[in-house]
């Protein structure tokens, strides 16, 4: 403190403002450009995160477009007309499927050797397929496949190219069916999101030409590579995934996110998908914001140093210098001479003419000595006492109310000029406190000084909240009120938009789409808002306390799942998509998605659950409807050839490496074709749902029924010899052969060829017990049909 002292004493009133405004300025102006700078980079992340979310949507939807291909398709390749009809009837097939999904621009059977056998839209069987990279896999890996996205050869519009081999019951390739998915298609998807301007997503190939854009501009038109710099940027990456940043074709900067599809299998891509989103400008959106806030400030101090100096002048420095002048004259000159009027604030007049009183009262001698000091000791006290608290409006009042004393900061907050105040009362900037009671609470604050809240009315009418502080003092033997007011307008401003904002939160709790609730961590619910009842069934959140306020009750409908997340939770902290199995009032479950994690919450010993629930019944519905669709025969209900196969490996491998016994029966019905011929394929299909229905009657439920394609069926029996699979074959023998089929007017009877095959040490995979019950059942054929080998 005494550095500081004398580092104050050495300066001028002017330096030491311009410092104090200096030290407040340059400080804030840097953190103006901190605040900026990370509202910059927020905006930034926001960005990327948008961008990558956007890609990932198309990826996703890309993927769903997939699997319904791989469905459609393998769904069609198990039809009997794909391994034995003419090119006629199968064109007429595959231009109605084609007319039921015109998302699809052809659908093609083409021949083992690649030429084309029937197309939906073509006639021309010289055309060769045997260069399409989906061909080939087809062919070779004797599976679903996805082709490189090219030009259609058709219309020249971009195509996603797919493919199944067509395989007959003998196991040989007939042919491998085609589907060319028109890119554009994926326009209808895009355009119902809603998408902010400027955005765009790319479709490219592996060599980065432009398959397919959203929305189409002329700027990049489909058929042309990418730019140069967004193809060095995904061109060498080894992840799948990339957030990155250039410079458009329009000069702006645009934040992509990139995402890889690719073969499951060969782990070449087949796809890559960009999504660009306009990336903010730090000196278009920022930096005009930061340089207009420096310069505000800059204006400010500038003012403030220029208003400084003009009111120490006007107020302090001219009258002080003028009194300083005097004083050195009559040290000089020993002479006592009265000042002359001098300019300033009402102190520095009054103290001039103190100044006056103490020069009489020294000429009239040692007797007046002590009363121009006590005069001028009251005039710097008054002074002291206004400087001292100059940033509070300081006001100093008589008995009747009048306005006394005041500093520059009360005519500052209440709009007056120095003249005007000189002439104020109390009742003429009160304006809470009725006029015909200020006199009284005038008289109460002397006695009893005190802080209170009321309302100052300014010169121009307006109205300030203002905290005053008051107590009595004491000047020149006569009992004043000091008080000193401070305007707390901003305060109350703030208190009631804090109360607003806890109210806004309060109903954006109440009133969220999703469940958010708290819990302790042994189940006890704590809170929730009324979207959390709903989920559960319940109309209010006081009917949901109720029903578990007995403690023993639980919303998990799987107490395994409950201990799961809170094992998760107390070793991560939080939880994203946890998904569990709930109970409705009604006693029903429905599937959830929960995001949660722990809090501290007071009168708690341990952390609390807080999060939120979103019912995700009807997407798992979905997903098992698709399950379903992927592993059953459409026709007969039971296991189609890709289950079958699946579930026929792993019951090998078990008994294989556990020295099991394992069947397999093969079954065909004979002369199937002349049903078909005979009674239509309208009665061939209930033939076939017949036959399959009394299968399942007669075998196991741990027993692996399932089609092979066309009229073949196969049984996988385990833990079943030699012995026990003829028995069971002996009995589907016999009960399929004394069916009765009904059909319009028909009664339709037939027989069945079974083939059996145990598993052997030598076998290498489930194909080999499959290939040796085939055999065994062409044997049966061979042999009269209707019996078993």
């Amino acid at each position: 403190m005494p550095l500081l002292d004398e580092f104050i004493s050495k300066r001028s009133i002017r330096t030491l403002t311009a410092i104090l405004i200096a030290c407040v300025t340059i400080p804030a102006m840097a953190v103006v450009l901190i605040l900026g700078l990370h509202l910059y980079w927020d905006k930034q992340d926001d960005v990327d995160e948008q961008s990558m979310e956007l890609t990932r949507v198309a990826a996703t939807y890309h993927q769903q477009v997939v699997l319904r291909a791989q469905s459609l398709l393998e769904t069609i390749a198990d039809l009997p007309v794909l391994k034995g009809g003419s090119a006629s009837e199968i064109e007429e097939i595959l231009r109605q499927v084609v007319s039921r999904n015109p998302q699809y621009l052809t659908l093609t059977l083409v021949r083992p050797d690649g030429f084309l056998f029937a197309s939906s839209t073509v006639t021309d069987t010289s055309i060769n397929y045997s260069d399409r990279d989906n061909f080939q896999q087809a062919m070779s890996q004797r599976r679903f496949a996805v082709g490189q996205a090219t030009q259609s050869r058709l219309k020249g519009s971009p195509v996603l190219p797919f493919a199944v081999p067509v395989i007959d019951s003998n196991g040989a390739i007939t042919g491998v069916l085609q589907a060319a998915l028109k890119l554009d298609e994926y326009e209808k998807f895009f355009s119902a999101m809603r998408l902010a301007p400027g955005t765009r997503i790319i479709f490219i190939d592996g060599q980065g030409v432009r398959l397919f854009r959203y929305p189409q501009r002329d700027i990049s038109p489909v058929g042309e590579r990418i730019t140069q710099q967004v193809w060095d940027a995904i061109s060498g990456i080894s992840e799948n995934s990339k957030t990155f940043r250039v410079i458009g074709q329009t000069g702006r900067p645009i934040t992509y996110s990139y995402i890889r599809i690719a073969d499951g299998m060969e782990k070449r891509s087949e796809l890559g998908i960009l999504g660009g989103i306009l990336t903010p400008s730090f000196s278009k959106e920022v930096l005009p914001v930061i340089a207009w806030t420096i310069f505000a400030l800059f204006f400010i101090a500038v003012s403030a140093m220029a208003i400084g100096y003009f009111l120490n002048k006007r107020i302090l420095i001219t009258g002080l210098v003028a009194l300083e002048g005097k004083t050195s004259e009559i040290v000089r000159s020993g002479e006592l001479v009265r000042v002359d009027t001098v300019p300033g604030c009402a102190e520095v007049v009054a103290l001039a003419k103190s100044f006056n009183r103490m020069v009489e009262f020294l000429r009239r001698g040692n007797e007046g000595r002590d009363r121009a000091e006590h005069a001028l000791s009251d005039a710097v006290t008054r002074y002291q006492t206004l400087m001292a608290t100059a940033s509070d409006a300081i006001h100093i009042l008589d008995q009747d109310g009048d306005l006394v004393q005041f500093s520059q900061s009360f005519l500052d907050m209440l709009g007056y000029t120095l003249e005007e105040a000189a002439c104020l009362n109390v009742r003429d900037w009160e304006a809470q406190v009725p006029a015909h009671r200020l006199a009284e609470s005038i008289n109460v604050l002397m006695r009893e000084p005190g802080t209170f809240e009321t309302k100052h009315r300014r010169k121009d009418g307006s109205i300030l909240e203002v905290e005053i502080s008051a107590k009595s003092v004491m000047l020149s033997g006569r009992r004043y009120l000091y008080a000193s007011a401070r305007d707390i307008s901003r305060r109350k401003k703030a208190e009631e938009a804090l109360r607003e904002s806890e109210e806004r939160s309060r109903r954006l709790f109440e009133h969220a789409p999703v469940g958010i609730y708290r819990s302790t961590m042994d189940g006890h619910l704590i809170t929730a808002n009324a979207t959390h009842a709903r989920i559960h069934g319940f109309v209010s959140l006081e009917e949901l306390r109720k029903h578990l306020q007995d403690g023993t009750r639980s919303l998990f409908a799987d107490p395994a799942q409950h201990a799961e997340l809170r094992r998760l939770l107390r070793e991560h902290g939080s939880v994203k998509g946890y998904e569990s199995r709930r109970k409705r009032k009604d006693g029903s479950t429905i599937w959830v998605a929960s995001n949660a994690h722990l809090i501290s919450a007071p009168g708690f010993d341990e952390p609390v659950i807080e999060g939120f629930v979103v019912d995700v019944t009807e997407r798992k519905r979905a997903e098992a409807e698709l399950t379903r669709l992927a592993t059953t025969d459409p026709l007969t209900g039971v296991s189609n050839r890709r289950l079958f196969f699946d579930r026929g490996a792993k019951e090998f491998a078990r008994s294989h490496r556990h020295g099991l016994p394992l069947a397999l029966i093969m079954l065909d019905i004979d002369h199937f074709k002349a049903i078909n011929d005979t009674y239509g394929h309208t009665c061939g299909d209930i033939v076939l749902q017949t036959m399959a229905a009394q299968c399942m009657e007669i075998l196991r439920a741990e027993d692996l029924f399932g089609r092979l394609g066309g009229e073949e069926f196969a049984a996988l029996l385990t833990h079943t010899d030699l012995q026990g699979a003829q028995r069971t074959a002996g009995r589907l023998l016999d009960a399929l052969a004394g069916l009765e089929v009904p059909c319009e007017e028909n009664v339709i009877r037939f027989t069945v060829s079974i083939g059996v095959a145990v598993l052997e040490s030598s076998d290498a995979s489930i194909e080999d017990i499959l290939l040796r019950a085939d055999n065994a059942m062409y044997r049966a054929k061979r042999a009269g049909r209707n019996c078993v080998c």
